[in-house]
């Protein structure tokens, strides 16, 4: 259904209109004589109704201006009246008025349901005058024309507001079918949004309570280790330099791997690891860390140090998660 109103949204009026002149072309083809549609006394009003509806989506108000400009000229002359087998034409106005109310919203739909009750008077006046309705016979001529427009010119202009009513209604109602259908997609995407939201919230709090608890372990283990190291040495003074040596490396060790651990934790986030790589300038503090620890290494360095860009910088961190 979606696709239909959709496609019919933007095209239909298109294709009502090529309808709607098709349909009275086979319709009149009998009275139009040799000379085809030029000839029919309804061609204009035929052509501007036509044009009124296709233009209806996309230029609202040059649809209504085509109908006012249908009635002024025929107000004045300057196009023909319409007869009694051809005043259905004026129809093209109300169903332009149903596209109006379908794609339009706020003032633009209320101007033009107002002025679709001005075409409506103007409508039943052309048709009940006898001075515009030229005697094609709609009414007897009786009374002349304030006498035809009080006896019947209620009845028409009813008749005529009926239509219109019921062309913006089903405008209206096609209108408020879409939008209610968009509020539930929109709906729908939010209610999937805050699913997914409340998932990641649950993993987030998830992963900080197991960073947490983690943290508090080796936070624990790790400082006792350094403190009963540290105790160790202090209380063993006439112990062998290597002990003292190996109980101090323990020590510093326990330390640093305490340090790093919360570092560690604490760049923990959504993505993963986001804590700082080591660059260029922490080489130096790395190799005396590990000298510490009785490791023997001899560093060396040649060339111009340079900035990493961030491709580059990239890679290394990869290196090194690897490494």
């Amino acid at each position: 259904m979606e696709p239909v109103l959709k496609f019919a949204r933007c095209w239909g009026a298109l294709v009502v209109a090529g309808v709607f002149f098709a349909l009275w072309c086979v319709a009149e083809s009998g009275r139009m004589g040799p000379g085809g549609l030029g000839s029919w006394s309804g061609s204009w009003p035929l052509v501007l109704m036509t044009l009124a509806i296709g233009v209806a989506v996309w230029r609202p108000a040059v649809s209504l201006a085509l109908t006012a400009l249908l009635l002024i000229g025929q107000l004045a002359h300057l196009v023909p009246s319409m007869s009694a087998n051809d005043w259905a034409i004026y129809l093209g106005s109300f169903i332009a008025l149903a596209f109006i109310a379908w794609t339009t919203k706020g003032r633009t739909r209320l101007a033009a349901a107002g002025l679709s009750v001005v075409f409506a008077a103007f409508m039943t006046f052309s048709m009940l005058s006898w001075r515009y309705g030229a005697g094609v016979g709609w009414f007897s001529p009786l009374g002349g024309d304030s006498g035809i427009l009080l006896r019947h010119g209620g009845q028409l202009f009813a008749l005529l507001l009926m239509i219109a009513a019921a062309c913006f209604t089903l405008g209206l109602l096609l209108s408020l079918y879409q939008e209610k259908a968009s509020l539930s997609r929109a709906r729908e995407l939010a209610e999937r949004t805050l699913h997914a939201t409340e998932v990641d919230l649950i993993v987030e709090q998830e992963r900080t309570r197991i960073a947490r608890d983690l943290h508090d372990v080796l936070a624990h283990s790790l400082a006792v280790i350094a403190a009963q190291a540290d105790g160790t040495r202090y209380l063993s003074k006439d112990q062998p330099k290597a002990v003292l040596g190996a109980l101090e490396n323990i020590a510093g060790s326990a330390r640093t791997a305490l340090v790093d651990a919360q570092r560690v934790i604490e760049g923990v986030s959504g993505d993963g690891m986001a804590v700082p790589q080591p660059q260029f300038s922490d080489i130096e503090a790395l190799v005396e860390r590990l000298q510490r620890e009785s490791l023997n290494i001899q560093s060396s360095e040649s060339g111009t140090r340079r900035g990493l860009s961030v491709v580059k910088r990239w890679r290394f961190s990869v290196l090194s998660r690897s490494a």
